[in-house]
């Protein structure tokens, strides 16, 4: 599940911007694009859900041929429309915190491994399927939960104090991005999700 939580991370950051601080909550993907709660401010939203549900899940027993489907569709839309992307030569990736710019062609190599990588992964699987742990619909990661809620004001609290993408605006963004692990290893319901094939 790593490369799904790093794909989807930026989704997740994306979304704590606009609602701590819309001034500098510009973003582009895939021809969709907003600022603030302009344009389209619900499209990392609809991600964000989409990811909870995805790695709600991921160790659910019957559903799990559900979590199958959405991981493929997640990784063959981002090889789609980086490949998409790719076919206007000037289309580039920008990280305006960490100054990363590059041409979105370098995103589809990965792209395509990771998605080969799922499907091998998916098949692999599917052949063991019965052997898997499952858990109950209730089974969350309580203390990973916990940690959540308690980074939220302190994320808040850097957002407050730093302005454009400076150190403090950095250091929320990093928390952010580490709240988006802990989500995830709480929906699943396990500590050990950074062990899994992907």
């Amino acid at each position: 599940m790593i490369w799904t939580i790093i794909t989807t991370a930026f989704f997740w950051t994306t979304s704590m911007r606009l609602f701590y601080k819309p001034e500098i909550s510009e973003w582009a993907v895939f021809g969709f694009s907003g600022k603030g709660f302009s344009g389209d401010f619900w499209f990392p939203i609809v991600v964000i859900i989409y990811s909870i549900i995805l790695f709600y899940l991921e160790g659910r027993g019957r559903a799990r041929g559900v979590f199958y489907v959405m991981l493929l569709i997640w990784h063959f839309a981002l090889l789609f429309g980086t490949s998409i992307s790719s076919i206007d030569s000037g289309s580039t990736i920008t990280f305006g915190a960490w100054g990363i710019n590059m041409a979105v062609v370098w995103l589809t190599i990965p792209f395509l491994f990771f998605f080969a990588l799922t499907v091998w992964y998916v098949v692999k699987e599917r052949s063991v399927i019965e052997h898997i742990e499952t858990r109950q619909w209730n089974q969350i990661n309580l203390k990973q939960t916990m940690w959540v809620i308690a980074l939220v004001p302190v994320s808040y609290f850097f957002f407050c104090l730093g302005s454009g993408f400076n150190l403090l605006i950095k250091v929320a963004i990093t928390i952010n991005v580490i709240q988006w692990i802990m989500i995830a290893k709480a929906l699943t319901g396990s500590s050990k999700i950074m062990s899994n094939y992907q």
